[in-house]
């Protein structure tokens, strides 16, 4: 049993494991040695008192004596749990950079991993190690070997920086972009961010003019009104924050449309907290857009880092054969004319 196992229980007030199972065996024996004496009793007899303190002082060293041998098994399995708890704390990984403010992000080695250990420190900040690529000769390697290479570096980039967030060693053998969830969810909102800026722009001009207009109809309820006014404010309110370039209006003009026809103090209370609401949603959008547009960034970034590395090998080769052949040519054509030379000097002769 580890120290923890034994903090417990004394804080619960148990005592240790062989404390506890000592008190109830000594109760065991004495309410054997009643019903004993009972028995005794009952035949005519009876087992003077000091002949019962011998049979419990008998019954309490023998207790001692299994005690004292299952004390040595539990410490070595308690060296055994030690020993593994070592080893464990040796595999636990830190996520986020920096000294202070890391949290435990779970208990994975890096040969459980096969990652390098950079990885389990900040997956995001970890260069990628291009095995795919380091393993195709420079010298022999076409285009194609080489930007397969990269792709699958790629890939193998961000199995590990999932499997690192999510814990999930798994994911180097099974990752796939088109079944990550995040990934897809990421995209999906992307695509309906795009949707709804194509269509903020198409109405830019319509959202402009409907701000001024009244109500739509004579029998409207105050709360229609009040509804439709809103609902208007909104979208300009939006078109402002997507489209910049595309809103007539600034922020302080949004505010004083808010507040054009609020007659009672009451109304534009209202008003007002369902645009701090409105506002409030719109803030929490765009933080969001702001993160999935930095991890697609930072994505991009290390895909075209990495099939950057493959051109490049491709280019020092090729720069190396142009330096070769160059080399060769002024070689040669030193020799050349130097026989051209010779032969000049012979036939002047």
């Amino acid at each position: 049993m580890s120290d923890r196992g034994y903090r417990h229980a004394a804080s619960s007030g148990r005592g240790t494991p062989t404390e506890g199972t000592a008190s109830a065996a000594i109760s065991s024996m004495q309410t054997q040695m009643n019903q004993s004496d009972r028995e005794v009793s009952g035949r005519g007899g009876r087992r003077s008192t000091s002949q019962g303190w011998e049979f419990m002082e008998e019954e309490k060293q023998r207790y001692k004596n299994s005690n004292a041998e299952e004390g040595e098994e539990d410490n070595e399995v308690m060296d055994r749990s030690e020993e593994r708890e070592a080893d464990t704390n040796k595999g636990k990984v830190r996520k986020g950079g920096g000294d202070e403010g890391n949290e435990i992000a779970g208990e994975m080695t890096t040969n459980d991993m096969e990652i390098p250990e950079e990885y389990l420190y900040d997956p995001f900040a970890a260069e990628p190690s291009l095995d795919n690529l380091r393993s195709i000769n420079p010298q022999t390697g076409t285009l194609k070997q080489l930007l397969s290479a990269a792709d699958a570096d790629v890939l193998l980039h961000s199995a590990r920086i999932r499997a690192v967030l999510l814990n999930d060693p798994s994911l180097l053998r099974t990752y796939n972009p088109e079944n990550d969830e995040t990934y897809l969810n990421r995209r999906n909102r992307s695509i309906t961010r795009d949707v709804e800026v194509r269509a903020l722009r198409e109405e830019a001009r319509n959202i402009m003019r409907d701000i001024d207009l009244g109500p739509t109809s004579q029998h409207m309820t105050a709360y229609e009104i009040s509804r439709e006014k809103l609902d208007r404010w909104q979208r300009a309110l939006e078109l402002y924050v997507h489209c910049p370039d595309d809103s007539d209006i600034d922020l302080l003009g949004l505010l004083e449309k808010l507040c054009e026809g609020c007659s009672e103090e009451e109304e534009l209370s209202e008003a007002l907290s369902q645009a701090s609401q409105m506002c409030t949603s719109l803030v929490e959008q765009t933080s969001l857009a702001v993160r999935d547009a930095t991890e697609d960034a930072a994505e991009a970034e290390d895909a075209y880092h990495i099939r950057l590395e493959a051109h490049s090998i491709l280019t020092r080769r090729v720069c190396e054969q142009s330096d070769a052949i160059e080399e060769q040519f002024r070689t040669n054509g030193r020799a050349a004319l130097k026989i051209g030379q010779q032969l000049e000097l012979a036939e002047a002769k």
